[in-house]
């Protein structure tokens, strides 16, 4: 800023031989009123606006408002711009009450996604902060199933949770993977599983996983390439087969491994 005024100043200088109101009464300025600063209230950015649940899962989730002023007390209203979302019209602050926790409830459909601006009315919100924040929500449903782990020749019960054709293994620290494991599950019953990190060794670290049921899987001096392709669903049996290697980048693998998911429902 302090650039673009020396700049400016020296631009009215060169013209000022030419004639001297050039650089005069052309730039007025007359400051904003103090009172002219719109409503009291504003938004507080949320530490994520990527909500994920399932099905059995309180569909609801908190934004913060705050206010410029705090000395009386005051109702703000938010607003929400999809049906499917309750944002509070009545946020109550007491006097002294700089910020506070607003619940917003939902209801949408398992395996569904929405989008959502949850917002400080217009009448409420101060033109100096932040007005709205957006969020997307994600509804999980879930599949329950029986996994084999070929690594950890062990099994459990465990739960599939999905939306669209994206799935999820929860982490099983007892029985296989200490991370959530996350495939594609393809029209055509064919699974891809990229690579992710799925467990911990004492002595390698990280162990990371990737679908090889194409024998294309191979360890590099970074990472570990492969097309992903970790087996398919059987629909007469109900049956998932992942073929996985399991690897440390730029060391070596233990091995493609078989994990069996039985879908129960």
């Amino acid at each position: 800023m302090k650039q673009f005024f020396r700049y400016a100043f020296v631009a009215c200088l060169g013209t000022f031989a030419i004639s001297l109101s050039s650089c005069d009464d052309k730039y007025e300025y007359t400051p904003a009123s103090a009172d002219d600063l719109g409503g009291n209230a504003f938004m507080i950015p949320a530490e994520s606006t990527e909500i994920a649940l399932t099905e059995g899962e309180e569909q609801a989730f908190t934004v913060t408002v705050s206010r410029v002023d705090s000395t009386k007390a005051e109702t703000i209203a938010l607003t929400s711009d999809n049906d499917k979302f309750k944002a509070p019209t009545q946020v109550e602050f007491a006097a002294g009450e700089k910020s506070k926790t607003a619940i917003v409830t939902f209801n949408i459909e398992p395996g569904t996604r929405e989008k959502v601006n949850i917002r400080v009315s217009e009448k409420d919100a101060f033109d100096y902060g932040l007005p709205e924040l957006g969020f997307t929500v994600t509804r999980y449903a879930a599949k329950n199933a029986v996994m084999a782990y070929g690594m950890f020749e062990t099994q459990a019960e465990t739960t599939l949770y999905y939306f669209d054709n994206e799935y999820t293994i929860p982490a099983d620290f007892e029985n296989g993977y200490e991370a959530d494991i996350h495939f594609i599950w393809n029209e055509d019953n064919t699974i891809v599983l990229p690579l992710q990190a799925a467990w911990s060794h004492k002595t390698y670290g990280d162990i990371f996983i990737i679908g090889n049921a194409n024998g294309d899987a191979k360890v590099t001096a970074s990472s570990v390439d492969g097309s992903g392709v970790a087996g398919s669903y059987d629909p007469e049996e109900k049956m998932i087969t992942l073929n996985l290697l399991h690897a440390v980048p730029g060391l070596g693998s233990f091995g493609t491994y078989p994990d069996y998911i039985l879908i129960s429902e």
